[in-house]
Formats: structure tokens, sequence, C-alpha cells
């Protein structure tokens, strides 16, 4: 039986601002991974994916904001811990944890504004 908690989720096409590649990854946790919600996707209004919409592959997850909805995805992996996530490297936080041990979702930076 795997002891997998989380996926990582990367797409190799992200580009950084001088037009070099800057591979994205993300982590999910598998409960929402495996939510009715969270599709991933190869068609769009019954057509195949554009470039511009995610070709090949999308990843769809309502239940959270955004930037956990990866475009053009060219690898998934599971682990037992929690993958590198591309934003909590950037300085962004997903969870806190408070005294009694619950964790919140939430996101902020880490830097002055």
């Amino acid at each position: 039986m795997s002891q997998a908690k989380w996926a990582c989720v990367e797409s190799s096409v992200n580009l950084d601002e001088s037009g070099n590649p800057d591979p994205y990854f993300m982590s999910i946790d598998l409960a929402t991974a495996r939510h009715p919600q969270t599709l991933l996707a190869t068609h769009l209004n019954g057509q195949p994916l554009t470039v511009d919409h995610g070709a090949p592959l999308r990843l769809l997850v309502p239940v959270k904001l955004g930037l956990k909805s990866v475009k053009a995805i060219t690898k998934i992996t599971y682990s037992a811990e929690e993958p590198r996530d591309y934003w909590a490297e950037r300085g962004y936080s997903a969870t806190t944890e408070s005294s009694n041990g619950r964790k919140t979702e939430f996101w902020c930076t880490l830097g002055a504004l």
C-alpha cells in the first residue's frame, strides 16, 4: 500500500522575465487531488486543449487558488512528505500551524509591503 500523501505537479513551459526556462512546480495534498471537482483536463468544450489553455494536460483545482491549476503538465509524482513548492521557495506560505496543531490555509508574502 502506498504511503503517499502529496502530489507534485510540474510544468516545464514556464519562462522567467528574461525568457529563460523556469520550471513551475507545486504540491497538492491527496485529499484535494481526489476532490470530485478536481480535474485533469485534455479538452475544453469538446475540443482538444490549445497551448493557450494548457495543452496537452491541465490541472483544474476549483477548491484552491488559481495558482494550483497548472497548465501544460509534464510530470506528476507522489510522496509521503510535502514536496517542494514554487511559491513557497519564493517567500510565500500556504499554511500556518496554531498552538493546538491545527493547520489553516492562507496565502501571504513574507516580505515587506
